[in-house]
């Protein structure tokens, strides 16, 4: 299916408020998503947001486990000790298992996360925030960062770790992150050169490198559109928009 159908056979099945990609079939995306798929290099190149055999937990686990790939990029501007006594903001935080290792690791007063309405099954990171010991001070939330889902002036410190380069309105996003923060609050926002191996950003879906120079990202994007509405996919890939 593909065309105007094939975007509203996709909205029907995303949850998602920004348009999915049109879907066209690519036989080099079919390809590599089935080796992703298969295999036990396979599964070692997939993560657990697009293994359908994965529990939520693993997607926490997984992020969790990447927490300190922010704080390599933002250092020397602030380091993660900089959170402590603060009241912090993680804008689109995924599965939040980033934001629950920083509450974990610091001495922050509260953290709060949110991501777009129907992406995460919320009791995920909340019941691992509770495993870690941390569930008093971590808040989940749904909300876009467009309209962040909290009062102004509530936070001391805005996290924005590769999402920027996925809103639909930045101005407007960044505006909303300096809406909410105190006087003196700082916003961080880090997003990946396109030109880097492994700057693709498809690797929620698929991990090989340098797929951004095999076809153009709309390719990889209408190509993902269509394998959604496979039965073997459809429950772990979810509808692709383009920015």
């Amino acid at each position: 299916m593909s065309g105007a159908p094939g975007v509203e056979a996709l909205r029907s099945i995303g949850t998602s408020s920004y348009p999915p990609e049109p879907p066209r079939r690519s036989r080099v995306v079919e390809l590599a998503l089935r080796l992703s798929l298969r295999g036990r290099r396979g599964r070692a190149l997939s993560t657990p947001h697009l293994d359908p055999t994965a529990q939520d937990t693993d997607r926490v686990r997984y992020e969790y486990a990447g927490a300190d790939d922010f704080w390599t990029v933002v250092e020397p501007t602030m380091t993660l000790a900089d959170l402590d006594g603060k009241d912090v903001l993680d804008v689109g935080c995924g599965w939040g298992g980033k934001l629950i290792s920083y509450a974990e690791r610091t001495r922050l007063r509260a953290i709060a996360g949110f991501d777009l309405a129907g992406l995460v099954n919320w009791e995920a990171p909340r019941s691992f925030a509770a495993e870690r010991g941390v569930a008093d001070r971590c808040t989940f939330t749904e909300g876009s960062a467009e309209e962040i889902p909290f009062p102004a002036e509530s936070f001391d410190v805005a996290i924005m770790d590769d999402v920027m380069e996925h809103v639909q309105d930045p101005p407007r996003a960044l505006a909303e992150c300096l809406r909410v923060l105190r006087p003196g609050g700082r916003v961080i926002v880090k997003f990946p050169s396109f030109r880097m191996w492994r700057a693709h950003h498809l690797d929620r879906a698929i991990t090989y490198p340098g797929l951004h120079y095999v076809l153009p990202l709309r390719r990889w994007a209408a190509g993902m559109a269509l394998c959604a509405s496979s039965p073997s996919t459809r429950s772990s890939i979810r509808p692709t928009g383009a920015a």
